[in-house]
């Protein structure tokens, strides 16, 4: 496998106490580039920063709320091949008595968060800005040999210090750290400039804690109801991407992706991820083809089996919202479970006359829950 290069940096701050001016998000970033494109990527972030910075570096905090400048920049680096993922905490949404609220757990976790999204390479390199803090570089780099010294993920993996000021992959680290954390504390100015697109377009972006529950319960009981099924969903879902998950397993990386983006997008507009959608981000994310059928075996059915509920439908899939999302689930499986049984007892059926009884398809000890269910079809 060929050798990757992860260049980390970091926006924003690790406490929890805003009251006190701490910043409302966090933002963990990684730049990942693959060896036999480093000297492009290296010599077309030159000609970005000899075009915007001059000598100097490429810092987002040297653009700050300059949002035209910002976008103007992001346009530049949208065609350098680089991959880029970006972990955001927005801390409102962390409980003032979680174990988060220490700065080392709290590192820690963002740390894992991201490395369970970086690439699975033979190789990896990660630098670091040297003059960047040591508590955030330790506790990325304790997290990751925790992991490696019994996840046999990459032969090898080699952390460096480097200077800023002559390390490009750094410095565009840098850069979109900061672009997400604006891209989130001011959506407006994000959206009007359209730094959000260039941002989301390069990016894969996760959002951790998120889909909490808030409010007291409704007193109608329908409502009541369904705010309980969202609420069971979306801490079923949460609690997922908070466990520890095989670090290089494919399958473990498709089923983390499938959840963050079932929350992403209960969290825009509550509508469904499509299959052919969720096929093309695994393609461009991990570089995993799937077909419909893997998905479903592959990343829907064992994550049903770690007890996530998932509504699917004809539309495709979602974190259910209410009861009737649960529904359609249900109807789901009733336009296709019952068929198949039948069709399953009319072959049983036809293969038993053909053999006057000698031969029963479903025999099989393995069989025997199957039996009993097209028992009841055919008694039906």
């Amino acid at each position: 496998m060929a050798k990757l290069h992860v260049f980390v940096d970091e926006s924003g701050d690790e406490h929890l106490g805003l009251e006190r001016g701490a910043s409302k998000f966090y933002v963990l970033t990684a730049v990942s580039v693959s060896g036999d494109r480093l000297a492009e990527f290296l010599a077309a972030m030159g000609e970005v920063r000899r075009k915007n910075f001059q000598s100097g570096e490429i810092k987002s905090s040297k653009v700050g709320d300059n949002f035209g400048r910002r976008a103007s920049i992001l346009r530049e680096m949208h065609g350098i091949a680089f991959s880029v993922v970006s972990v955001v905490v927005p801390k409102n949404s962390i409980r003032t008595d979680s174990g988060l609220r220490f700065a080392e757990s709290f590192l820690k976790f963002s740390a894992k968060m991201l490395c369970l999204r970086l690439p699975k390479f033979g190789d990896i390199s990660v630098n670091f800005d040297a003059k960047g803090r040591q508590r955030f570089r330790d506790s990325f780099v304790s997290y990751l040999r925790d992991r490696f010294s019994v996840d046999d993920l990459f032969r090898s993996v080699n952390f460096n210090l480097s200077d800023s000021k002559d390390d490009l992959g750094v410095q565009a680290a840098d850069f979109f750290a900061g672009s997400t954390f604006k891209l989130f504390a001011s959506p407006g100015l994000s959206e009007k400039y359209g730094v959000d697109g260039l941002v989301i377009g390069k990016s894969e972006i996760f959002q951790w804690p998120t889909l909490r529950a808030a409010g007291a319960l409704p007193n109608e009981p329908d409502a009541r109801i369904d705010e309980l099924v969202r609420r069971e969903a979306a801490s079923l879902a949460n609690q997922y991407l908070s466990d520890e998950h095989p670090l290089g397993d494919e399958d473990s990386s498709l089923r983390s992706l499938f959840v963050s983006r079932l929350i992403a997008i209960a969290m825009q507009d509550g509508g469904f991820l499509q299959t052919k959608g969720f096929c093309r981000d695994a393609k461009l994310s991990l570089g995993i083809s799937l077909t419909d059928q893997a998905l479903r075996n592959r990343v829907i059915g064992p994550l049903r089996d770690r007890g996530l509920l998932i509504s699917s439908s004809k539309k495709g899939y979602k974190i259910p919202e209410s009861a009737r999302d649960i529904g359609l689930y249900v109807e789901l499986c009733d336009s296709q479970i019952p068929p198949n049984l039948a069709r399953l007892a009319r072959a049983r059926n036809i293969v038993r006359g053909a053999t006057a009884g000698e031969f029963d398809i479903l025999r099989g000890e393995g069989y025997s829950k199957l039996r009993s269910l097209v028992d009841v079809v055919a008694r039906s």
